[in-house]
């Protein structure tokens, strides 16, 4: 019996949600809209945070006539890059682009945003690359040691919401940070230990076991760079949400909803009574608004924070 009161036979043979890439974006998109995913959230964002922990450092280091060089780690349909894209082709009119996103239909998602807005990002060159990050840094590597050619630096690498499916967090930092240009930024972008997802896997940590996606919160890259005495810029992004469909068995989205959160394909059918229960139970608990008006932004957490660290 785990500390959650679940047998731990129950989290025994649960089909993962990642291992059909289709399913996931499904369950995903569902879980966005449920919890109101928003670009309003991330333009302003970018608008204020974005702009003063990357773009300002930019303009007193870099001249306005230099070519960024931005690597984007799973970007997705593009939509979070676009906000931070806007801010920069502002100030750099010459930008070359490099998108590693593993998932085919979000990356195809993305190239349709630029082509629709190809005006206001025509100094922008992009260079496609449809693979997961690890498969990135082995190839990126395997040239380097094949073909003698040093290691292709950026001004500016960002990873939103994707360290999650690294193989080992400090690793990928470290790769990462060693990749930036002198006064180069990296942009991470994870859940706080406050967000919902974090904390149910928290509390049933069995989730992710045989699964690509690790438990990670923003706590555990502050303690990389705490221990290293790497400064860095921090910003909290609050976010609540209501999850309150995941609790009607009739609603489909909502089932789906529940697959994202557990990261387990078809979970109200594959899960075991007892562990549905105790999963259902705490999500309501979280769910709870303290709110006096009780209006529907509940009290389910997706918050994040982003974390901005300068070579």
């Amino acid at each position: 019996m785990a500390d959650n009161g679940v047998p731990e036979s129950c989290f025994e043979n649960l089909p993962k949600l990642v291992e059909d890439l289709d399913d996931y974006l499904e369950a995903y998109q569902a879980y966005a809209e449920f919890s109101g995913l928003k670009v309003n959230i991330y333009k302003d964002w970018a608008r204020i945070i974005f702009e003063d922990h990357v773009v300002s450092h930019f303009t007193s280091k870099f001249p306005s006539d230099e070519i960024i060089r931005v690597l984007a780690v799973g970007s997705g349909d593009g939509k979070v890059d676009s906000c931070m894209l806007e801010q920069l082709v502002a100030r750099y009119p010459r930008i070359h682009y490099t998108v590693v996103e593993p998932a085919k239909e979000p990356l195809e998602e993305f190239k349709a945003l630029i082509n629709d807005n190809r005006p206001k990002f025509d100094g922008v060159e992009f260079e496609w690359r449809n693979e997961t990050f690890d498969d990135f840094q082995k190839l990126e590597e395997e040239k380097e040691r094949s073909r003698g050619v040093d290691k292709e630096r950026f001004h500016l690498i960002h990873a939103v919401h994707s360290l999650y499916y690294v193989n080992d967090l400090q690793q990928a930092q470290s790769y990462l940070r060693d990749r930036l240009v002198k006064h180069g930024a990296l942009l991470v972008i994870l859940l706080s230990e406050e967000a919902g997802i974090y904390r149910v896997w928290d509390r049933y940590p069995k989730l992710c076991e045989g699964s690509p996606a690790t438990n990670l919160c923003s706590a555990h890259l502050r303690e990389i760079y705490a221990r290293s005495d790497t400064p860095y810029k921090f910003h909290h992004q609050s976010w609540p949400s209501d999850i309150s469909q995941c609790f009607d068995p009739a609603s489909i989205k909502g089932g789906r909803m529940l697959d994202f959160i557990t990261h387990v394909r078809n979970f109200r059918q594959s899960a075991p009574e007892e562990l549905k229960k105790s999963v259902v139970a705490f999500l309501r608990g979280l769910n709870q608004s303290d709110r006096e008006d009780k209006m529907s932004t509940g009290g389910y957490q997706r918050d994040w924070d982003s974390m901005v660290m300068i070579k």
